[in-house]
């Protein structure tokens, strides 16, 4: 059974009415490349997904005890009484020292 070139056009459009469009060979190369394409991705992007490693690595920030960032700051508060004011400390790793302003 031999099909011709033009009857795999999907390039045509859709909104007009079929009785008046014409299937080309043109329209089928293009389609029969995009369907190649289409296929050669998709087996090569399954070949890479279901083919990958996986690789774990842990890193522990230990800087903590050996340095401290000195940090000067000059805030003046009126009319807040010394015994309500606090400082609260977070860093990037979310770990908090709350109220730090007794040490000061």
């Amino acid at each position: 059974m031999v099909v011709s070139l033009g009857s795999w056009d999907l390039f045509r459009r859709s909104k007009i009415l079929r009785d008046y469009t014409v299937r080309t060979k043109t329209g089928g190369v293009f389609t029969m490349l995009a369907l190649l394409s289409l296929a050669a991705l998709l087996i090569a992007e399954s070949i890479k997904f279901f083919s990958s490693e996986v690789e774990e690595t842990l890193t522990l920030d230990d800087s903590e005890f050996r340095d401290s960032l000195a940090l000067y700051f000059d805030v003046s508060v009126y009319g807040l009484p010394c015994a309500f004011a606090q400082v609260d400390i977070h860093d990037y790793l979310s770990r908090a020292h709350f109220n730090v302003s007794e040490q000061l």
